[in-house]
């Protein structure tokens, strides 16, 4: 029998042990469910409050357009505040309401009939709710703009003094200067029961004056439909929670503006409520679960709990009666399957260590716990550093809070699922690269961790942004070289055509003026042809480097250009200071210098007297600088953005020419490891060309 007192003792340790689970797990359900229910009425009442600022940001945006406008025309209206309505469909109107005094009434009718409304008068609702002609007072706040005019006829010209709520938000607003709120009742255009809201917001004459109603010039106004705007804010996320929202304002009644409430259906520790500020009104939102949802309910989980801890501990009193007989054996096996184990961990280990990318595991308050070599190579960090480290340290700060947010369980999917981002990474020098990052929780030994995969993409990046660049140049230059190339081709054969008339009419005159004009056609297509395949070139062509003589290229240049049309009154100045040897690509360098001094050229102002070109060359640290300036016609200030984009031609009445210099002069300058740039010098231009003095200083 004492054989047998140990799987007797386990047999009773086991029923107690899994009674009380199954009551931890009953009190840990109810406490879940508890947790999961507020989470979630939460979550609506924030979704609500969101919802309603979202309206409110409305009418900021209407207030702002009057207050940076001496005088908002209708169509300025109508066409600021189109779009708002299009994306908020739960807007009934927006609406400007005009401060009118008695003797400026009828010019005010007179204005919106010329507008488009003959019918346009002050009016206000009647006992019968007929809209008629507004008596003569003091003053009035007609609604004057309107958007959208169908569906709210009846709201054009309404001025409502019938209406309590609207005249005591209307003088809140004009004293406070801030946003004011009626109470909730039923529009005038409204068919159903829904609720209606209008929220006011006063823009004054005199911005800097005292907030009153004579300092008042009217109030930007949004209607929106209470039951919609919370509908619209909730969608489809919350189907087991219902809404009760009630207006508190007057703290002797509270007015229901959404939903029923019963409570004595709901459990209170399953109610969530808040008192939320609604331009000046206050509003409580009250949450809770759905009838029949709404009980701290249990399922079988308990009694499946109890039942198969009672399984267990038998099979496992069963088990220890065996295991008593199979001791020596089971010894040796768990011996074996551990020698396994530790081989097998050895492996996974030397396969992590020599993986390309780079592979580490987080604890759940987002310090590193392991870290293979490769992430050695790409953040630079050694082992002994980063061990310990919060994730965030290699992360770009811009990243910080939402790896906070994901560690907390926010922003990211179940438990097992990988999550994929490509995010800035910081290196141990500080520098920032992409970063391509897999990341999924698992649980280890108990408890929450997280394994994350990098892997460095700058590479790739930029490959992708150069393609990107590549192929957008592409599409602009067979689209401007196909239409380019037609015109000149399609004006030829037109000319052609009235040189053959003109021939078989025996008009020589005519044939040779013609003439004449195709061939300038067919020679500026010569050009264009000869710029795409200098183009060409300067994209494809490979050219090592070599000394340059800078003073011949730039006296070849000027010999080149010496028969240019008006080059003889330009006054061409030399400041040629730079003494060392320049190294670079020659017929890059020459292109850039040729179209420099020969654009200098061409686009002078004839209108000046003194007239110059004024070329430089020095040296800056490492770098050879090449300045050609000028007293020109310059850049349109609406162009220099692009100004080095293909095909740009900013004076076509001066000098023909492709567009391609600039953007070819670009290239170069890049193919060179330089840059090029403009400086608009106020009376001409001034184009600095700066590029390495050698390939190894550029390095």
């Amino acid at each position: 029998m004492i054989r047998y007192l140990l799987p007797i003792i386990v047999g009773l340790i086991g029923a107690v042990v899994s009674v009380s689970i199954a009551f931890i797990v009953q009190g840990l359900q109810a406490q879940q469910v508890r947790e999961n229910t507020l989470a979630a009425n939460n979550a609506q009442i924030l979704a609500v409050e969101k919802g309603i600022a979202t309206h409110l940001e409305v009418l900021y945006s209407l207030k702002a357009l009057f207050d940076a406008s001496d005088e908002v025309s209708r169509s300025e209206f109508t066409a600021y505040a189109t779009p708002f309505l299009e994306r908020h469909e739960d807007i009934q109107a927006l609406q400007w309401i005009q401060r009118i005094e008695k003797d400026q009434r009828q010019a005010y009718v007179d204005k919106a009939r010329a507008e488009g409304f003959p019918t346009y008068d002050v009016r206000e609702k009647s006992s019968d709710n007929q809209m008629l002609p507004a008596p003569i007072r003091e003053f009035y706040y007609p609604v004057y703009y309107l958007e959208p005019y169908a569906g709210n006829e009846r709201t054009l010209g309404h001025d409502s003094p019938e209406n309590p709520k609207r005249v005591a938000a209307i003088q809140r607003a004009a004293t406070t200067g801030k946003e004011s709120a009626t109470g909730t009742f039923t529009l005038i255009q409204e068919t159903g029961d829904q609720l209606g809201l209008l929220i006011f917001s006063p823009v004054y004459r005199d911005k800097n004056g005292n907030k009153s109603e004579q300092n008042l010039e009217g109030l930007v106004l949004v209607v929106i439909r209470v039951g919609e705007v919370i509908r619209h804010a909730l969608g489809d996320s919350f189907n087991n929670t219902d809404l009760y929202v009630e207006d508190i304002t007057e703290s002797d009644v509270a007015a229901a503006i959404f939903g029923v409430m019963d409570y004595t259906t709901v459990e209170s520790e399953l109610i969530s409520a808040k008192v939320i500020d609604v331009a000046g009104r206050q509003w409580r939102i009250t949450a809770f679960p759905h009838e029949g949802t709404s009980k701290l309910s249990t399922s079988f989980l308990p009694a499946t709990t109890l039942i198969t801890g009672l399984l267990f501990f038998g099979f496992i009193t069963y088990t220890i009666i065996l295991l008593i007989r199979r001791r020596r054996l089971i010894e040796a096996t768990v011996l074996q399957r551990t020698q396994e184990l530790r081989s097998s961990e050895e492996k996974i280990q030397a396969i992590v260590d020599n993986t390309a990318d780079g592979i580490m595991t987080i604890k759940a308050d987002g310090s590193i716990e392991t870290y293979n070599k490769a992430c050695i190579q790409i953040f630079g960090y050694d082992p002994n550093q980063a061990i310990g480290q919060h994730i965030k340290t290699m992360l770009s700060p811009r990243y910080h809070k939402d790896c906070d947010d994901y560690l907390q369980g926010r922003n990211r999917e179940q438990q097992g699922d990988i999550n994929n981002f490509e995010i800035e990474g910081v290196r141990n020098n500080g520098d920032l690269f992409s970063l391509d990052l897999s990341i999924t929780e698992m649980s280890f030994q108990g408890r929450r961790v997280f394994n994350a995969i990098v892997r460095d993409i700058t590479t790739r990046k930029q490959e992708e942004e150069k393609l990107h660049k590549a192929n957008a140049e592409l599409e602009e230059f067979a689209y401007r070289t196909s239409h380019d190339l037609r015109s000149p081709l399609s004006s030829s054969i037109t000319l052609l055509d009235i040189t053959e008339e003109a021939v078989q009419k025996g008009d020589k005159e005519m044939s040779a003026n013609t003439i004449g004009l195709v061939r300038k056609s067919l020679k500026s297509l010569d050009g264009l042809v000869k710029d795409i395949l200098t183009l060409t070139q300067t994209k494809n062509m490979e050219e090592e480097a070599q000394l340059i003589d800078i003073e011949n290229i730039l006296d070849e240049a000027l010999s080149k250009f010496s028969n240019m049309q008006n080059v003889e009154r330009l006054d061409i100045q030399r400041d040629l200071t730079f003494d060392d040897e320049l190294v670079t690509q020659k017929s890059r360098f020459t292109l850039v210098l040729e179209n420099l001094v020969s654009n200098a050229i061409k686009y002078q102002d004839t209108a000046k007297d003194n007239s110059f070109i004024r070329i430089s060359t020095e040296q800056q640290n490492d770098a050879f600088v090449l300045a050609v300036q000028d007293n020109g016609l310059g850049i349109p200030e609406d162009h220099q953005a692009k100004l080095f984009s293909m095909f740009k031609r900013f004076h076509p009445r001066v000098s023909f020419g492709s567009g391609l210099g600039l953007y070819m002069m670009k290239k170069s300058a890049d193919v060179m490891g330089g840059e090029i740039s403009f400086e608009d010098t106020g009376e001409g231009s001034k184009f600095t060309l700066r590029v390495p003095i050698s390939p190894k200083s550029a390095e």
